[in-house]
């Protein structure tokens, strides 16, 4: 076991999303079993943040995918669009 595992901890997404007192939760979840195209997912791990971190979070994430599509390595999917 790395032991920068525990700081960088492998997600397979969030599995639900809450605001409880203007701090966003999140669930960390990763998938455990898929069954044709039913996947099951189990919750490892949280995260709570202001709601101006997560602004700025899906800011730099979005920042992150327009530089990916830029440089060839993201297509835009017109289904997504």
């Amino acid at each position: 076991m790395n032991n920068n595992d525990h700081l960088y901890p492998y997600v397979d997404g969030v599995g639900g999303l809450k605001m409880v007192d203007g701090v966003v939760r999140m669930d960390l979840v990763v998938i455990t079993e898929i069954e044709g195209d039913q996947m099951k997912a189990q919750r490892v791990s949280g995260l709570a943040m202001s709601l101006q971190a997560s602004i700025k979070l899906k800011d730099q994430l979005t920042s992150m995918i327009d530089d990916l599509k830029q440089k060839g390595v993201l297509q835009q999917d017109s289904a997504q669009h």
